[in-house]
Formats: C-alpha cells, structure tokens, sequence
C-alpha cells in the first residue's frame, strides 16, 4: 500500500516563487527608479535655470535702461548748468572779468556736453536714439555759435539787452530733443518690461503645466513598472491557491 504524498503547499510555493524573484527584474526596478530619479532632477534644474536666466536677462535690460536714463539726465543737468552761465553772461558781462569767468565755463561746459554725447553714442544700447541725439548734437553746434555771435554783439556794444535778445529762445530747440530722447527711453523701457514680464508668465504656465503632465505621466509609468513583478507574484499565488494539489503514488 502506497501513500498518498503531496506536493508543496501553495504557500511554500509563493514563498520558493518569492525566493527566486528574477535578479534581472530587480536591476530592472532600480534602473527605473534612479533613471526617473535622474529624470526628475534634470527637468527640475532645467526648469529653474530658465527661471533665473529669464530673471537674468530682465535684470539686465532693466539696468541697460537705468543707465540710458542717467546718462541722457546728465547730459540734460550738463544742458541746464551751461544755459544758467549763458543767461548770467549776459546779466554781468559787461565787466571783463566776469565775461571772461563766464566764457571759459560756457565754453567748457560745452566740451562736457559733446563728450557726454559721443559717450552715449558709443554705448549699443542707444543705437535706437542715434538719430535724435545726432540731432540734438547739431542743434547743441548751432546754438553755440549763436552765442558766440551774441557774446561779440555784447563786447561791441557793452549793451547787455543786445546780445539777449539776440540769442533769446534759441535753446528751447535743443532742450526739446533731448527731453524727447528721455521720454522714448522711457517708454521703451516700460514696454520692454512688460514684454519680458509676459514672457516669463507665458514661460512659467507652459514649463509648470509641462512638468506636471511630464511628472504625473513618469509616475504612472514607474509604478507599472515597479509594480508587474508584485502583480505576477499575486496572480501566480492565487493560480497555485485554486489549483488541487496533486497526489503522488
């Protein structure tokens, strides 16, 4: 009489079956993990270094536009100093020695003027203002030479009112280009900024939204991944659960 034996348990068999999980499959599991791991670090920092450069990037035209303003501003104070020794010329010009003060400040005050011109000219940022600051060089030109021309009518007439008159209003041209050369500066600068601003918000929306679509679709795919060995594990356990054991005689 033989007896009956029986193969192992379907617990013993899960647990073998648990015991011999494929090697492969496990380098597989971690390969997804470190290679979503790296996945994720690479878009993160891709992300933010597109953040700080756009940031970047404002910072500098913002300071590009700062440093137009403060150089036309200087060039207008420059402007401003150079017409106050041009009224008191002709206020106390009759004495010989205060002409002279005079003459040599006016004189020196539009050197300054000229060089803080070509200096702007030279600056890329201002390219877009050239034509006016070439025009507002000429008129700077011609409205120096009027006052040469009514500074000799007061040497010969030792009439103050003569030269004033004769050079009255002759600056406001000048002065009128220059304050526009501001005023376009200004503009521009708000409509750069307001460009660059929505283009960061247009860039954050866009990157966020993709990150998160990128981050949620990788998720899903990794715990598919992870979670196939476990899933053939349970359903193999419930095949090996179901099934009657065989009897050996």
């Amino acid at each position: 009489m033989t007896t009956p034996k029986t193969n192992l348990s379907s617990n013993a068999q899960a647990l073998l079956l648990h015991r011999q999980f494929p090697h492969n499959i496990r380098t597989k599991t971690l390969t997804c993990l470190g290679a979503y791991s790296l996945f994720l670090i690479l878009t993160l920092s891709g992300t933010v270094y597109f953040i700080h450069e756009g940031l970047r990037k404002m910072n500098e035209s913002a300071q590009a536009f700062e440093t137009l303003t403060n150089s036309v501003e200087t060039i207008h104070e420059s402007f401003i100093r150079q017409a106050q020794d041009r009224k008191n010329i002709f206020l106390r010009g009759t004495n010989p020695q205060d002409f002279q003060t005079y003459r040599n400040r006016i004189m020196g005050m539009t050197a300054q003027i000229q060089n803080q011109v070509q200096a702007l000219l030279a600056n890329p940022d201002a390219q877009p203002y050239h034509a006016q600051l070439r025009i507002f060089l000429s008129q700077h030109q011609q409205l120096m030479q009027t006052y040469n021309q009514g500074m000799q009518r007061l040497l010969e007439t030792q009439d103050p009112m003569v030269g004033d008159q004769y050079v009255r209003d002759k600056g406001r041209f000048a002065d009128t280009t220059l304050a526009q050369v501001l005023q376009a500066i200004k503009v521009d600068q708000q409509q750069r900024l307001m460009a660059k601003q929505q283009q960061m918000q247009q860039f954050l929306l866009l990157s966020m939204g993709g990150l998160i679509l990128l981050i949620l679709t990788g998720s899903g795919a990794l715990i598919l991944v992870i979670t196939d060995p476990i899933r053939r594990i349970i359903r193999f356990t419930q095949f090996l659960e179901a099934s009657p054991p065989v009897r050996v005689e």
